[in-house]
């Protein structure tokens, strides 16, 4: 019985972990660890570009779009305003579009995201055009850029690898600028809240 259970626990566990779906998503800081964006107001900012566990390919290129709402408040254009963009340190890139509209973009070596699954793709400055209060839980989703080439898959996220240059699907994930603040909570034992009424 063992022996059915360990062979039917590899079967089902290890294509789902050799299958595992790389990721793209903004980040504020310089490491993966922190995708909520608190920028503050009227300033420039950094923000990353991170492609996460990617364990399988080298990322010669990528083609996404950061997309993000408009609103009736901000008839000057995107609340978020994006300054400027560069490649990762070290990396030469020729890119083609923008991020806001549908980006492509190639690096002269690859990207490697080993050993630790993830890489810095781009680095962005961005600046609120307005304060926080007025744009709060504003996203930023990565999603596919609608000027995607090749021919078969406009529209997709996806990166290109080396050496063959063959095509690999990527998850957008999402940013939220600005979030909303939570109300802070006391936790109590149901006890310690009976005990309130006893006296």
């Amino acid at each position: 019985m063992k022996k059915v259970l360990l062979v039917l626990l590899v079967i089902l566990i290890i294509p789902g972990m050799l299958s595992a779906t790389v990721k793209l998503g903004v980040y504020q800081q310089g490491n993966k660890g922190n995708r909520i964006i608190d920028p503050p107001g009227l300033v420039p900012f950094t923000a990353y570009l991170y492609m996460l566990e990617n364990f399988d390919y080298q990322a010669v290129g990528i083609q996404y779009k950061l997309d993000t709402p408009t609103s009736i408040e901000a008839p000057l254009g995107p609340q978020l305003w994006l300054v400027s963009w560069t490649g990762p340190a070290g990396h030469v890139m020729l890119d083609i579009g923008n991020p806001y509209d549908g980006h492509s973009v190639t690096y002269d070596y690859a990207v490697s995201c080993y050993p630790h699954g993830y890489a810095i793709m781009l680095e962005y400055t961005f600046m609120a055009r307005v304060e926080c209060y007025d744009m709060m839980n504003f996203t930023i989703d990565v999603v596919g850029n609608p000027n995607a080439v090749p021919d078969p898959i406009y529209g997709e996220l996806f990166g290109i690898t080396a050496p063959y240059m063959d095509t690999f699907d990527i998850e957008g994930l999402q940013s939220i600028v600005c979030p909303e603040p939570e109300t802070p909570t006391q936790e109590e034992s149901w006890g310690a809240i009976k005990s309130l009424y006893n006296r």
